[in-house]
Formats: structure tokens, C-alpha cells, sequence
């Protein structure tokens, strides 16, 4: 367990200078003007992973052009989790020694620039928190945490209730609430 810890901690140090070395354009965007949406979450748990494919869906209803890329905790995928159109999944056969992930559905998901990306992981998620990290999306939004602003534009902060459908509700709401006006400004900044 100690082991583990060190490594992550040595990962989160090297995720953190990647994302200071990070060029991307940021515009804050709201859920009505946003064209393209990519989420990260941890599909492990099935439940979770309908629950994201519910908010998925609410979102296509909008016209929306969604990528759902999940994080599923064990060596090999499991049937139900085979990656269609949408959505997508890597496993901890994707990672490397540091938990930073890579491969084909990684690269092409972190290359994308989404008008926002949306980061359904808590904390200690970090294989999620290298694709939110990296990813060139031009607004990033995820939970509140100990490192919440190195990872996005914009954090929620759900208190004590930390389940997924809190954190989806706060998030659907404020993306909601972000006015249409302020949300056409954009500049180059360092991540």
C-alpha cells in the first residue's frame, strides 16, 4: 500500500509538470453553447457507468456530440464494456508504472478539442486525472479536491455527498448557469 501511495505521488509530480508545459486555447463555455462534451469517469462499477450513459444520452437529446471515455479497474475489459461510438474504455493494462494511461482509445480521446470536458472521477482517480490533465479540451470541469485547480477551468464543490449523481446534478446545473455572453471570451493560456 505504501508503494502504491509513492508512486502515485510520484505520478501526480510528473503529471503536474506536463500540464505547466500544456498550450491550449481556453473559452469558457456553457451547455448551450457547447457543440462537443467529453467525459471521463470510472466505468468499474455498472451502475455508475448507466448512470454517466444517462447523462450522455440527456446531453444527445440537445443535440450534442458527445465521447464518453471510462476507466475500468481491472486487467482486462469485460464484454459489457466494449467500446462503441461514444463510448469508450481503457483498462490497468493501459498503464504504466506512474498509472498515466495510454493507448489508442487514450491518445485519441486527450487529442480531441472538446468545447468542454466534463470529469466525472473523485480524487483518487489518477489514470482519469492524466486525461483531464493533458487533454487539449478548451474548458475543463470536474470535482472539487485537493488538486482541483491544477486539473480544471471551472470546480464544483459538492460538500459531503460525494456521489456520482450529486456531482452530475451540480455539474449539469452550473454548466447551465454560465452566462451565454461571458462565455464567448477566449485567450491563449498555459494550463
Amino acid at each position: 500500500m505504501i508503494f502504491i501511495r509513492l508512486r502515485q505521488q510520484i505520478g501526480l509530480f510528473f503529471l503536474k509538470r506536463q500540464i505547466r508545459n500544456l498550450k491550449r486555447e481556453r473559452t469558457v463555455s456553457n451547455l448551450h453553447g457547447a457543440q462537443t462534451i467529453g467525459i471521463v469517469y470510472d466505468a468499474t462499477d455498472s451502475q455508475e457507468y448507466e448512470k454517466v450513459k444517462k447523462f450522455c444520452k440527456y446531453l444527445k437529446e440537445r443535440n450534442k456530440r458527445i465521447m464518453a471515455l471510462g476507466f475500468v479497474n481491472v486487467k482486462e475489459e469485460d464484454n459489457r464494456l466494449k467500446s462503441q461510438l461514444e463510448y469508450r474504455f481503457f483498462t490497468k493494462k493501459e498503464l504504466n508504472w506512474l498509472f498515466k494511461p495510454s493507448g489508442l482509445e487514450v491518445n485519441s480521446f486527450t487529442e480531441k478539442t472538446f468545447d468542454i470536458l466534463i470529469d466525472f472521477s473523485f480524487e483518487e482517480n489518477l489514470p482519469l486525472k492524466y486525461i483531464s490533465g493533458l487533454s487539449e479540451a478548451k474548458f475543463k470541469v470536474g470535482p472539487a479536491g485537493m488538486n482541483g485547480t491544477t486539473f480544471y477551468d471551472m470546480v464544483i464543490d459538492i460538500g459531503k455527498n460525494r456521489t456520482l449523481e450529486n456531482l452530475i446534478g451540480n455539474i449539469n446545473h452550473y454548466l447551465d448557469m454560465i452566462n451565454g455572453d461571458n462565455a464567448e471570451t477566449s485567450n491563449n493560456n498555459n494550463a
